[in-house]
């Protein structure tokens, strides 16, 4: 039997995100029900309303690639399995999803910090831990530190003991970077970075940005240093000096969640709510908004003066 719901939806082909009660059917044999308490907002998803990724999957069906919810008892981690891209998303009071994209939460981890770990928490421990490899002896320079991503990163790079600076190009910024423990880089653009970085002997730059930003990074780092590519939203074209890069053998490499099958996903959620359970992990939350907000939200100059994350509680309308 149909229940209605309160959900944030794409309803047809003109891409506008329509907040309202839609009806519900039960889950099928693999599915179950999970009651949603908050959800995150990722660029993913802002692509999946504009019809970049996803743009053929039907319509009317609601966003939202992941999110933390009840189930009796127990918390659990959605993601996965098509949520939010091809089938019924995580922005929903509640939600009818595969058993397969549900990871237990484990006891002392915060719901709201829970809700970021399967895109921005993972993403932040695979370029921290896994690519980067950082310890003690490393000193990184986070471009776009005040992004969910950079917030993460940054402070998994600190809880490795490694002396850290995070880059904004916006001054009302810096003291949100400053309140993670990590240096400040102030840098509009690419120029800017390579003079702001000078004398700081980087060896690791973890990089969001594309395109002029990462032809900087390659400048400034020192001999043997790692390059970190997880983004583009600057620009996906960048210039390499070659004969600068090879002769200092600079190391350049690339992260891409999308290329990760089911047992790499879950392993890396369970990687990330790890960390936040360890405490080596943050994730500011800026903010948390009601369903109702979330079409003004996704507006891309409310999504540029955000610090960390913006939460949807879907419990607040």
């Amino acid at each position: 039997m149909a229940e209605t719901v309160l959900a944030a939806r794409l309803t047809g082909p003109d891409r506008v995100l329509r907040v309202e009660e839609t009806e519900q059917g039960p889950p099928a044999a693999d599915e179950v029900v999970i009651d949603m308490m908050y959800a995150s907002i990722n660029p993913l998803d802002t692509y999946v309303l504009a019809g970049q990724v996803a743009g053929e999957a039907p319509v009317p069906r609601t966003l939202g690639v992941e999110g933390v919810g009840r189930r009796g008892d127990d918390l659990f981690v959605v993601h996965g399995h098509g949520v939010g891209l091809f089938r019924d998303g995580t922005w929903s009071r509640r939600a009818v999803v595969p058993r397969g994209s549900l990871i237990r939460v484990p006891e002392g981890v915060d719901p709201v910090q829970a809700a970021c770990a399967a895109v921005c928490g993972r993403t932040a421990v695979r370029v921290v831990y896994e690519l980067a490899e950082v310890t003690a002896e490393d000193r990184v320079l986070v471009l776009g530190a005040t992004g969910g991503v950079g917030t993460a990163a940054t402070s998994l790079a600190l809880s490795s003991g490694a002396t850290v600076w995070g880059q904004t190009g916006d001054p009302n910024k810096a003291e949100a970077v400053a309140r993670m423990g990590a240096g400040t880089v102030i840098a509009r653009s690419a120029e800017e970075l390579v003079t702001a970085a000078k004398g700081l002997g980087v060896n690791v730059v973890l990089d969001p940005l594309g395109g002029d930003y990462t032809t900087a990074a390659t400048r400034l780092l020192d001999p043997y240093g790692t390059l970190v590519v997880y983004g583009a939203s600057f620009s996906a074209a960048a210039e390499l000096d070659v004969r600068s890069f090879y002769r200092r053998n600079i190391r350049a490499l690339g992260y891409g969640g999308v290329m990760e099958g089911p047992d790499e996903v879950r392993s890396g959620i369970s990687d990330a709510l790890r960390a936040l359970a360890d405490g080596n992990m943050r994730i500011p939350v800026s903010d948390r908004v009601s369903l109702s907000a979330l079409p003004a939200e996704l507006e891309p100059e409310r999504r540029r003066a955000v610090i960390g994350k913006t939460i949807v509680d879907v419990g607040l309308d």
